[in-house]
Parts: structure tokens; sequence; C-alpha cells
């Protein structure tokens, strides 16, 4: 199950994000620091959604922002962090704004 990815020292509440990239860097940086991912996955998950766009959204508010398992993941676990405010930069012509934001490694 997804909540046994998750661990305390991986999670935040009302991060303030200065746009998407800095969401996504941020809630990677969660992973790397506590062993989970190379720094590369970071990048890879940002390199992912400029080339796809945001097929991350699963729904309103939220995304699941990931790269490949061989692009950097060490072990499963994942990061939560849930933005102050919603940020302009979230908007899409295809989804809505994303306030709280899931980051798994690649198993989607």
């Amino acid at each position: 199950a997804f909540y046994e990815w998750l661990s305390e020292n991986r999670i935040e509440v009302d991060y303030e994000a200065k746009d998407w990239k800095d969401a996504v860097n941020h809630a990677g940086e969660l992973l790397y620091k506590d062993g989970a991912v190379e720094e590369r996955y970071i990048q890879a998950m940002i390199q992912k959604i400029e080339t796809y766009g945001p097929y991350i959204v699963i729904c309103p508010g939220t995304a699941l922002p990931h790269a490949d398992a061989e692009e950097g993941v060490i072990y499963e676990a994942a990061s939560l962090i849930r933005l102050k405010k919603l940020e302009e930069t979230f908007i899409s012509s295809t989804v809505d704004l994303v306030r709280s934001s899931l980051f798994p490694p690649s198993y989607l």
C-alpha cells in the first residue's frame, strides 16, 4: 500500500513553492535526503514533466511526479508535500489547480 512508502521525515505540510519545478524539486529532495533516490532522479522527474506535460495530475489538486526506476531509485519510497497556497504556475488548459502533491518513485 502507498502509505507503507511514507515516513514522517518525507512528509511536509504548507510548503511555499515558487513554481511547479520548486515543488517537484523539494519533494525529490525529501527522498534524496532519506537515501531513497539518487540526486539525478529529481532532475529526471522534472524532465519528464517538461517533455510530456501535466500527465502527473491525477485529479484536481493532486499530482504524482515520478521518473523511471532506472533513473536513480535506490528503494521504494514516497514523499508527500502539501502546498501552502495555490500557485498560478500550476494552471494548465487540461488540469485544475494543484494544491497537494504526492511524489513516489516510478511505479505508475
